[in-house]
């Protein structure tokens, strides 16, 4: 229906139907379809490589900006000392903890893109530093019970590649993820952050 718009469409169920009221679809000239995909939606390929034959596909990838620009802070290519600078600069937990997150998740996305296997795609997305930034109190439930998930699920055939990322205290290969806290956390993406060059 949306190949031949405006041209009246037999269903593929109709022969099912007892009255034929409901056997065909007409999707009309001037009616637009805007959806979103992610990339949990894309693990049926021939469904993905369907709808794209049918679709223009816009992708849309991690905005730092609008979490940094909240921040003061210009994300690209930042050093080491940028960010211990901007710490230092924090005029609370909740400021620091949103600046933690955002270089944090900066660097776990710089290796996920150079990952031929992973691809871009999987890079985690602004929408939770977002959570962070705007509600202290979304930090540590955020990266607890969204973002190490997350992890988990990217690499769960390569548990060696996710021990790069995760410390001990947080993953461990034969039991998974840890019971951990807030400060067993701070203390992680300190150590991702520190691997930057």
């Amino acid at each position: 229906a949306l190949e031949h718009r405006g041209e009246q469409i037999r269903l593929q169920y109709a022969d099912f139907d007892d009255d034929d009221t409901n056997d065909f679809l007409i999707v009309p000239k001037n009616l637009y379809l805007i959806g979103t995909m992610n990339t949990a939606d894309r693990s049926v390929s021939l469904f993905d490589t369907a709808m794209r034959r049918r679709f223009a596909f816009i992708p849309m990838m991690v905005k730092y900006d609008l979490v940094a620009n909240e921040l003061g802070i210009k994300i690209k290519n930042f050093t080491k000392e940028e960010y211990e600078e901007k710490i230092k600069e924090a005029k609370n937990n909740h400021q620091k903890n949103s600046i933690l997150s955002l270089f944090a998740v900066y660097v776990i996305n710089q290796k996920i893109s150079k990952d031929l296997r992973m691809g871009r795609e999987k890079q985690i997305g602004h929408t939770y530093l977002l959570k962070i930034i705007s509600e202290k109190e979304q930090f540590f439930s955020v990266w607890k019970y969204q973002i190490i998930p997350l992890l988990e699920e990217f690499y769960s055939s390569k548990t060696n590649e996710l021990k790069e990322i995760l410390t001990n205290n947080i993953f461990q290969e034969e039991e998974g993820l840890q019971d951990f806290d807030e400060e067993e956390l701070k203390k992680l993406l300190k150590s991702i952050i520190s691997k930057v060059n």
